[in-house]
This record gives structure tokens, sequence and C-alpha cells, in this order.
């Protein structure tokens, strides 16, 4: 008996072991390459971490926020940077937990980025900045105006999310999968299995982009290396994501915004034509646009389609 106990510890320690190698490998090899590199990049000092920014060209100040998601970076915006700088002072920022910004090991929440937000405002532009951002991070956006109004000018949201989603809290459930999540070896496998390569293409295909638009290697190379720098780190915001930790009730900053509010839609993002009546439905003020034959990023998908119903609000 003691020697079946004794082989059953054995094997499991070397399963353990053998995954812990498999895991690290991955980390390296997904890192290596420094698609992610930026001749134009700086670091904020901010009291939960270092925060990678870009800051480009010259005019009035615009802030470009990417999804909030474990796998994307200001690498979103790399295709309109060169004809937005043309005319405005460019700011790109990688989110707390994403790309090449510190992954400190805690819980993400959407009053995170909240803060994260109006501090980079206030520290590093300085004077009220256009914003124009993507997905899940439309709530914190939508949230950091209406505490503090007076740091933006027109705000743009990119296939916002709906009402119903942004509105899910965690549950009991949730705790449980979060520990999983975060756990050691076996969470920080099931994250590499998660945003693998071929989930990533996945996303382009189904999701980012809505034309079965080609797109290069590269994108999916980006994607996969801001996923896994800083190591195993990473995880902790993809499981705050998951468990719904960074959902933040909009309504309130929908409603009382005086800011000029723009929303783009992807004419193939599900559910995007109710989501739109829901945000006009709270502020009648708000314009829409939906952006034909786009999906999530039309920033990426289509750059000069995007750029000329981006320029018509920022002047």
């Amino acid at each position: 008996m003691k020697k079946k106990t004794n082989a059953a510890v054995f094997i499991t320690a070397l399963s353990m072991f053998t995954l812990y190698i498999i895991n690290r490998i991955i980390f390296i090899a997904a890192t290596i390459k420094e698609t992610l590199f930026s001749k134009n990049g700086n670091y904020y000092s901010w009291r939960l971490g270092k925060i990678f920014y870009t800051k480009q060209g010259k005019g009035s100040p615009l802030l470009l926020v990417h999804n909030l998601n474990s796998i994307s970076s200001d690498y979103e915006w790399k295709k309109v940077i060169q004809q937005l700088e043309k005319q405005h002072t460019v700011y790109t920022i990688d989110l707390l937990g994403c790309g090449r910004s510190d992954k400190p090991k805690i819980i993400y929440t959407g009053y995170l980025y909240v803060q994260l937000l109006t501090d980079f405002c206030k520290n590093i532009i300085k004077e009220p900045v256009n914003i124009a951002v993507t997905g899940h991070a439309c709530q914190a956006v939508l949230m950091a105006c209406s505490i503090e109004n007076s740091l933006f000018k027109n705000i743009i949201l990119i296939n916002p999310e709906n009402l119903a989603d942004a509105n899910k809290s965690p549950k009991y459930r949730h705790k449980i999968m979060q520990f999983i999540l975060n756990s050691p070896i076996i969470g920080t496998l099931i994250y590499n299995i998660g945003v693998s390569k071929k989930i990533i293409k996945n996303e382009f295909i189904y999701n980012y982009f809505g034309s079965h638009t080609s797109f290069s290697k590269k994108y999916i190379e980006a994607y996969y290396e801001s996923a896994h720098l800083k190591g195993s780190s990473s995880k902790y915001l993809h499981s705050s994501i998951q468990c719904r930790y960074t959902n933040t009730p909009v309504q309130r900053g929908i409603e009382s915004t005086d800011n000029n509010l723009v929303i783009f839609g992807g004419q193939t993002v599900p559910k995007i034509i109710k989501t739109l009546e829901q945000y006009t439905s709270l502020n009648p003020l708000a314009k829409t646009t939906i952006l034909k034959g786009c999906g999530l990023l039309p920033q990426l998908e289509f750059p000069e389609y995007f750029c000329q119903n981006l320029e018509q609000y920022i002047k």
C-alpha cells in the first residue's frame, strides 16, 4: 500500500513538474520575437505598477484605449496612429494587466481602471482630451467621465458591451472559478490554452474582423505576445474578466455625461443594434454610427474608413 502511495505521489509530482516546464516554455517562446516593440514607448509610474504608453504627433490631445482583455494592447491602434497624429497629439496606453504594462497578482475591477484613466489624464496629458475606447474598456471610460467630467471632451465608444452583460456581477461559483484559474500550475495551463494562437486567430476571424478580411500573421503574434508578457501573472486579469470582477454598471455614466458621446457599432457585432438602442434610450443626445462590414476592431480591420468616421468628431 505504501509503495502504491509513494508511486502515486511521484507520478503526481512528475506530472506537475512537466506542466510547469511546459508553461515556462510557452511564455518564453511567446515573447522572444518582441513584436510589440515600440521606439516611442514611455512608462508612467502609477501606484499599482508601471503603465506603458506612447505619445506622438502635434495638435489637440487624443487618447486611444484598447479593449480590456489580457491579449490586447495598444497594438490595436497601430494602423490609425500615422493618420491621426497629423492633426492630434496621440496617446496610446497599455492598461494595467495588458501588453507591456505591469501585471500585478490582484483582482482587477472596473473601478481600478476608472482610477487609472483619471490619474493618467491628470498626470500625463494634463488637459481635456478626446478619448476613443473599444469594447469592455468602454465601461471604465464612461464611469471616469461621470466622476471627472472636466478631464474629457468628446467620448467615442467603439462597440461597447450590451448593458445586460455589463451589469452581470460575480456569483459564488465565480469565486471558485477564479481560485482555479489563479492556481499556480493548472490555472496557468488553462490560461495558456485559452490564449493559444488558435484561439486568437479565431477571435480575429469571427469577432475582431467582420468581413473575413485577410490579416497578417503578425497580428496573431502581437496579441499572443501581449497575452504572455510578464509570465504567469498575465492570467490574473483574464480570471478577473472571466469571473465578472471588471464589470461595471454604467447606466449612470451614460445618463449623466455632458460630453459629446459618439458610439460606433461594427455591423457584424452580435446584439449591436440593441446595444445602441440601450445607450440612446439613456442618452438621447448620443450619436450612433454603424460601420458597415466591420467587427469589434474596425480601427485595425479598415483603418482608413475608421479614421474618416472618427475625425468628424475630434476636430
